[in-house]
């Protein structure tokens, strides 16, 4: 047996029954590949989502210029209430938007409602955090730390 071949046969894990598995080298090839997609693709994705909505709800939802905290009040009660209703909404009508795109025959139709589903559900989620965050900065433009802000 050739010294490769010796060391694939080491690498290879048996589960409960004594059945084989796939090599170790396999998981870690495997596993660095799932970290390097995370790192390189989907978290710089997820932040220009979360840093273009936060920008474009600070242009359309009651904009201030420069930010005060008379001017940031309106904006987190819309921010909050935008964030209840719609989270509200989700978990009420979820299981009727479910069955309802389920039963539509086109499979584009069915992609294009599921996307739209999960802009506007992306939309409600910002917004929670924006007027958790609008509070946070309310609280450090009136003297506090940013730790008591963060407590």
């Amino acid at each position: 047996m050739s010294n490769k071949a010796q060391c694939v046969y080491q690498c290879v894990d048996q589960d409960r029954e004594g059945m084989r598995k796939r090599p170790r080298v396999w998981k870690v090839t495997r596993d660095v590949l799932d970290a390097l997609l995370t790192v390189c693709c989907i978290a710089p994705l997820v932040v220009s989502y979360w840093r273009g909505t936060f920008q474009l709800l600070d242009l359309y939802i009651l904009p201030q210029d420069p930010p005060s905290v008379i001017s940031s009040v309106p904006s987190i009660a819309l921010s909050a209430a935008i964030a209840l209703v719609g989270g509200l909404f989700f978990i009420y009508v979820q299981d009727v938007a479910k069955a309802w795109v389920h039963s539509v025959r086109s499979p584009i139709s069915e992609l294009m409602l599921k996307r739209i589903y999960c802009y506007v559900f992306g939309l409600v989620i910002v917004n929670h955090w924006r007027g958790t965050f609008l509070c946070g900065s309310i609280l450090e433009m009136k003297g506090s730390s940013p730790i008591d802000v963060a407590l």
